[in-house]
Order: C-alpha cells, then structure tokens, then sequence
C-alpha cells in the first residue's frame, strides 16, 4: 500500500509495482550515469527527494523477498567505515553485494576538516561511493566536498539520519501512510533528535520530544511540527515513539517517570509502533518492555537494511 501524501507522484521506474506483479529489475547504464548525489543530513533533501528513498525502501523489501535485486550498483566500489555495531555497516555490505556491487573497508583516520579533505580526494578517486562517520557534520561535508562521489552519512555527534530513515520507512511499511501522524521521542536533546527535527520540518508529521526538563531541545526548531514537553500524557495518541539512550550523568529519579514498560504501553494505543534503541538502557526503557507486542524495534531494524539499499541506488541516481 502506497503512502497517500505522494499520490500521483510515484516514481516511474516503480510505477508497475504491486505484491503480484513486477516488472525486471532495472539495469544501470554505465554510459548516461545520472548526477550523483550526498545524503549528510535529512534537510540537505527537499520533501519530495525524502518521500522517494522512504517509497523506494518499499520496492527494495519488495525485491529482496522475490531474489530480484536491481544491479544498480554493479561495476561499482564502495567505501564502508568499520563496524561500530554489527547492524548497519552489515546491512550496507550486504545490500551492496546484492545489488552487484564491490566494497572495501576504511578507517576513517581524518581528525579534521582539512584531514577530510584530502581523504575525499583520495578515496573518490578509488570508490564509487563512501559511507562514513565523524565526530563533526563539518569535518564529513568537507570530505563530500573533495570527493567528486556521493557520501553518506553512517552517523555523527551532531546527526543520525539513517535510522530515523529506516524507521519511517518501516512505519510506511506496516501502515501505509506517515502522513498526519504522531512521533513521540523520548529521548535526550542528541544527534537523534536533530534528525527528527529535520524530518519533521520537511515531512507532514508532527514529532514531540517527551523527557525530563533539564535535557529539551529548547532552541529554535527548524519545524512548527516539532515541539519539547515533560508532559508523559502525550504519549497517549503517539502512532510511533523511538527512543535514544539517557544521558549517561544522569539522575535516574529524574528519568524514571519517562522509562517505557510494558504497562505504559498497555495504555496506549493497539496499533503503537514503539521502536526502542537497539541496545536501550534500563534507564530509558524497561527490558522486559521489548516483548511487548507494540514492540517493532527488531522488525524495524532488519527493515533498515531496505532503506539503506534505496538510498544506495537514489546516491548512484538510479531512482
């Protein structure tokens, strides 16, 4: 089921799909190769180019479970940072694999801008693509600067727009619409958050940060669908609430009337999605709370391996 919000504006190469009927998967013309593109923050893209990587995590779930994978990236190299955590980076390499293409690992020994920039040079010359992090948003936009390849942005203190990515687009997955609903973040002002905000300011979504007072993101808001509360209550009627890890000088007595159990969600709505960090904190969320039933993490975080496959054919300008 498509998304209502990009009704008649799906992209044509996608136009023929359904559950019953697919089209061959496309091949690339390594001859008219379309101008690539760097995915370092969520508003670095407009709304429609954002609604086209959450759509098209939808045909890569599609293409996966039929073995029909577009070789978009065949011919190419890709750069990948080494694993912090097994999941995305072997997402990536497996993503990669199946769409035809090759990667490498690389150590992401830049310490600064100027650092970045001439590992840009250098690695663009080597690679087709590079997924990396940094401490610093300012230090990776200087190495997409002196790299004539797309990057993409695998994390930083300032941002994280793959997972916020991967969970809209599983949400779209199981409901088959993200407009109009309600993200509650119970989280910390973090790089999360920030990225959030910036979905919120490009999408049809209102996102509500619910924690304790001392840690709200009171600063401007690049989103009038975007607000900070200490009020739980505004839990009630979330469609979707993720979560971040608590703040590790924390006091947990100012915590715990944020932490999520499995009788918090009992009085919420039936059809929550509730996507919890992948190795949450006890402060932020009871463990016994995972085997709730609005418990989507593990489902939404395999589905991440979809979203990151599109993104990897939208950089390479196959969508």
């Amino acid at each position: 089921m498509r998304n209502t919000y990009m009704t008649g504006q799906r992209r044509d190469a996608h136009s023929q799909h359904s559950c019953g009927t697919m089209p061959h998967p496309r091949k690339p013309d390594m001859d008219m190769q379309a101008p690539s593109r760097d995915f370092l923050a969520l508003n670095t893209l407009d709304t429609r180019e954002l609604m086209t990587l959450i759509e098209g995590a939808q045909d890569m779930a599609r293409w996966w479970q039929a073995r029909r994978m577009p070789q978009a990236l065949a011919g190419r190299n890709v750069a990948l940072p080494p694993p912090a955590s097994w999941r995305h980076v072997s997402a990536f390499e497996l993503g990669i694999k199946a769409m035809g293409g090759t990667c490498a690992t690389v150590a992401p020994d830049w310490g600064d801008a100027t650092q970045a920039s001439s590992a840009g040079a250098v690695l663009g010359a080597w690679f087709d693509v590079i997924v990396a992090g940094a401490q610093q948003l300012p230090t990776l936009e200087a190495l997409a600067q002196a790299a004539p390849c797309p990057v993409i942005n695998a994390g930083t203190w300032r941002n994280q727009p793959l997972p916020v990515l991967a969970d809209l687009a599983w949400h779209l997955h199981r409901h088959g619409r993200i407009d109009g609903i309600k993200v509650c973040a119970v989280m910390p002002d973090c790089a999360r958050l920030q990225s959030w905000l910036e979905a919120a300011a490009l999408l049809p979504i209102d996102v509500v940060q619910v924690y304790a007072a001392p840690w709200l993101a009171l600063r401007p808001a690049p989103a009038t669908r975007f607000r900070a509360t200490s009020d739980v209550a505004e839990l009630a009627d979330a469609d979707l609430i993720v979560t971040a890890p608590a703040p590790r000088d924390a006091e947990r007595a100012l915590l715990a009337g944020y932490r999520i159990t499995p009788e918090r969600l009992d009085g919420l709505r039936p059809d929550l999605d509730f996507i919890a960090v992948a190795e949450p904190a006890a402060d932020t969320v009871d463990p016994s709370a995972l085997a709730h039933k609005s418990c989507t993490g593990p489902a939404a975080l395999a589905f991440g391996l979809h979203a990151q496959n599109a993104l990897l054919e939208w950089v390479v300008g196959g969508l």
